[in-house]
């Protein structure tokens, strides 16, 4: 009896197994076919992008030239110090010198002046001393020489870049300092010198072009 029951419960199961397979299979099987579908194709066509990568040209900037220049070493020199550049420049412009010879002739007859002018170069104020003035009378062999003082005797001070002309007065000679007379000259000729001490041991001397003696009688 338990038997039976037990053969006819595993056919009952087999033809229900039979039935459910040609029905489309097992519920594992649907379970299994659900899940591993291969889903459907996408219905737009994805376009691949392409990327190039290029090799940009090394393009090499213009080299700057960037010159190191060596400046030119300058040259200290060591001078010794010496005198002051420029100087000033005497120079006889004219002369109005005469001869008294009238009745009674002093000992020392000449009258008159001569003038100069001083022009300074140099960027101090400066001044030329006059160390000798002398007058020539006649021509060689027979010749005499009048020294003489005047006064102002210096022209200066001369202001830098400056130009001064003075009148210098003749002044009389003591009695018996001369020998001779100028009045035995009167129609020979006489020349003007003058020499100038300039300082620091510098001279300069000048002498107007020869004229008649002109004497007073």
């Amino acid at each position: 009896m338990r038997y039976t029951t037990s053969l006819s419960g595993w056919i009952l199961a087999l033809g229900v197994s039979l039935l459910g397979a040609a029905c489309g299979g097992s519920g594992d099987d649907a379970a299994t076919g659900s899940s591993s579908g291969s889903g459907g194709e996408a219905s737009s066509t994805s376009s691949t992008a392409t990327t190039a990568t290029g090799t940009g040209g090394n393009g090499q900037g213009g080299s700057g030239t960037t010159s190191t220049g060596t400046g030119g070493s300058g040259t200290t020199g060591t001078g010794t110090g010496g005198a002051e550049p420029g100087g000033i420049t005497p120079k006889l412009e004219s002369a109005s010198l005469g001869v008294n010879c009238q009745p009674v002739v002093p000992p020392d007859p000449i009258i008159g002046s001569f003038t100069a002018k001083y022009t300074n170069s140099g960027t101090l104020p400066l001044s030329a001393t006059i160390s000798s003035a002398k007058l020539v009378f006649g021509a060689a062999p027979n010749t005499l020489s009048w020294p003489f003082t005047v006064s102002p005797a210096s022209g200066g001070p001369v202001q830098p870049g400056s130009m001064l002309t003075v009148e210098h007065t003749k002044e009389k000679a003591p009695d018996g300092s001369h020998e001779g007379s100028p009045c035995d000259y009167c129609n020979s000729s006489w020349t003007l010198t003058v020499t100038w001490d300039l300082g620091g041991g510098k001279t300069a001397i000048d002498t107007l072009p020869a004229e008649k003696v002109g004497c007073v009688f």
